[in-house]
Order: C-alpha cells, then structure tokens, then sequence
C-alpha cells in the first residue's frame, strides 16, 4: 500500500513495483562488463585450470579476414558458428548484477580466478579535422586507433560466478 504524503487515500499497488523501489543503489548501475562490436574482435585468448595435468591451459583463438582459427596450443579449424556465437556473448558481455567498486577481488576468488579471457579487438575508426600548412582549409582524416585489449577474470565463489576487468575495480556477479 502507498499514499501520497499528506493525502488521506491509500492506494494498493504490486509488490513487485515496490520491491523496484526499495533496491539498493547497485541495481541501477550500468551492468554492462564488455561492449565490443563482434567484427572488431582479432584475437582471444582463453586461459583455463587444467583439472587433469594441473596447471593451465591456454587456448588461443585468431580471427584472419572472416575466418576463425586455433593458433595455440595447435593450430587448428574451428567451427566457425561456435565462435561466433562466443565473439557474440563476449562482445556484449553483462553481469546480473555489480558486486562492488572496491575492487575487493580476494573475497570473491578473483585473485587465483578460474579462468581469464584476454580479448583484442579494433577500436572504432577515429575521425579528426586536420589543416594542412599553408592551406586554410580543414579537412577530415580517418584514424585507426591501434588494437586494444580487454582481460577479464573469472572466478566460482560461495556458488555464484564473479568477474573483474583488469582495467577496472569493479566485481560483477
């Protein structure tokens, strides 16, 4: 049930409404951990525990034109709907929720994390106005940006899953 400050009705409303209402101020964070268009990807690298050998194992993947293919720990074909359907999880990566800006990554594990994904990709073409000299004119030039990239930890804690950019202090859940 709600009222309006001084006013003598009462109105019921929907729980679920309310309960919108009472979250805390996490829940209205941007939740957005990877924003990377799915063409601009080049490189990713996957970096597992090896539960049979012990220690990691590292997995790279290698985009060439429009192709997908494994370069390490072999070099192999992939199945090209496969990878693409991870550039597409990856590239627009959210989390249910933010954890905290304190960057505590030991209470959730991220310390030893269970995996890391290290992602390169292309920025987006830059546009800048140059002036030549002696000319008073402007005119645009188109700038690439060099590739860049994005690693992200991830860890199993307390039965959820956790994440940290390592450009970040941000925990996701």
């Amino acid at each position: 049930y709600v009222r309006h400050n001084e006013a003598t009705s009462v109105a019921k409303v929907r729980a679920s409404d309310i309960a919108k209402l009472l979250q805390g101020p996490t829940a209205y964070r941007d939740r957005t951990v990877v924003e990377v268009l799915p063409s601009a990807f080049e490189r990713i690298v996957l970096s597992t525990e090896n539960p049979y050998v012990g220690g990691r194992t590292d997995v790279t993947l290698t985009r060439e034109g429009n192709t997908w293919s494994m370069s390490a720990p072999v070099s192999a074909t992939l199945k090209e709907d496969e990878v693409n359907k991870l550039v597409e999880h990856l590239g627009g990566l959210r989390a249910e929720a933010v954890v905290t800006d304190a960057g505590e990554a030991s209470a959730y594990g991220l310390l030893s994390p269970s995996a890391t994904v290290a992602i390169t990709f292309k920025p987006p073409v830059e546009y800048r106005v140059e002036k030549k000299e002696g000319d008073e004119s402007a005119a645009p030039v188109e700038v690439q940006p060099p590739s860049q990239t994005i690693e992200l930890a991830v860890a199993s804690h307390d039965g959820k899953y956790y994440a940290k950019r390592a450009d970040r202090p941000t925990v996701y859940e």
